[in-house]
């Protein structure tokens, strides 16, 4: 009897120190940190046969229940998407990740700094180009004020750092990532986005190619789905620490996450797996610390993911 005791207690603690699943971790949060909904998708998102899941539950704007067909923005999440349309152009032969922006984008030559022009494209997608942050145009221009406007009217502003020295978080470098892929392409960015197959809106234009999507769940986990080039994993110079921004990803211990925030309004996750396994969290509403609450939120759905045959189930 002692034995099958030990054997009982033994299963009882395994079960208890198995990671939740995706759904309860997402539910869990959402009560936690008092959002009123959410949306949660996971699935393979390397394999266009096998459709994603798809759970919703909760209320969002003015009370109207969450749907697999509701609307949801981005906010930085718009990032890796972005990068995933330069990545694109890099994979044509139009573009080299170590273009300079001063080839691509002639204003930029003239620049007050002249170290403007040592930035190239792999400095603009993993945050080292030495660019402030820049919350957003609309602070420093108006509401009405859009993302590519707003980087080039901020060309003659010093850098903070020289090209490729610190790494620093900025919105301001996907604004001009949007202008490369424009030049680049020789059409609008959303036009090039929606060639690269991107079933979204950019409904907020302050924000564009840094923060500007919305979308349902489904065309969200499809955007950031598909292949992880090897190159999106390496560490650039000038990032310091066991988690860094690679090309358009936060690169964690094992997983690729990102997250976006409107403060009060909306906040999202996603998470990548190196074996294709995705989960993509939306939220109506907002955490007390979005950056901090972001980080832990994805490390817990990628303990789930790891966990074999959950994908949501």
């Amino acid at each position: 009897m002692w034995k099958l005791a030990l054997v009982l207690a033994a299963i009882g603690g395994a079960l208890i120190a198995m990671p939740a699943s995706p759904e309860r971790v997402v539910k869990r949060f959402a009560r936690a940190e008092g959002m009123s909904g959410a949306i949660l998708v996971t699935g393979r998102g390397d394999d266009d046969d096998d459709a994603p899941r798809i759970v919703a539950f909760g209320t969002g704007a003015g009370g109207r229940p969450l749907t697999p067909e509701t609307v949801l923005p981005l906010a930085s999440l718009s990032k890796p998407v972005t990068a995933a349309v330069v990545l694109r152009l890099v994979r044509s032969g139009r573009l080299s990740i170590d273009d300079r922006l001063a080839d691509l984008v002639p204003e930029v030559a003239g620049a007050g700094d002249a170290r403007y022009r040592e930035i190239t494209v792999r400095h603009l997608l993993t945050h080292t180009a030495g660019l402030r942050w820049m919350p957003s145009p609309a602070g420093l221009f108006g509401p009405d004020v859009h993302c590519r406007d707003a980087a080039l009217a901020l060309v003659d502003d010093p850098l903070l750092a020289p090209p490729g020295e610190v790494q620093a978080y900025s919105n301001l470098g996907y604004c001009w990532l949007g202008i490369v892929i424009e030049r680049v392409a020789g059409q609008r960015y959303e036009e090039e986005a929606a060639d690269a197959g991107f079933d979204l809106a950019m409904t907020s234009p302050a924000l564009w190619a840094a923060g500007g999507w919305s979308g349902r769940a489904s065309a969200i986990f499809e955007a950031l789905g598909g292949e992880i080039p090897p190159e999106a994993l390496s560490r650039p110079l000038g990032a310091f620490g066991e988690s860094y921004y690679g090309l358009g990803w936060h690169v964690a211990e094992g997983y690729l996450w990102h997250h976006g925030v409107f403060v009060g309004t909306s906040f999202a996750v996603a998470v990548r797996m190196p074996d294709g396994r995705n989960a993509v969290a939306l939220f109506a509403g907002s955490p007390g610390n979005p950056r901090q609450d972001a980080s832990v939120l994805a490390g817990k759905l990628a303990a789930s993911l790891r966990r074999r045959g959950w994908l949501g189930r």
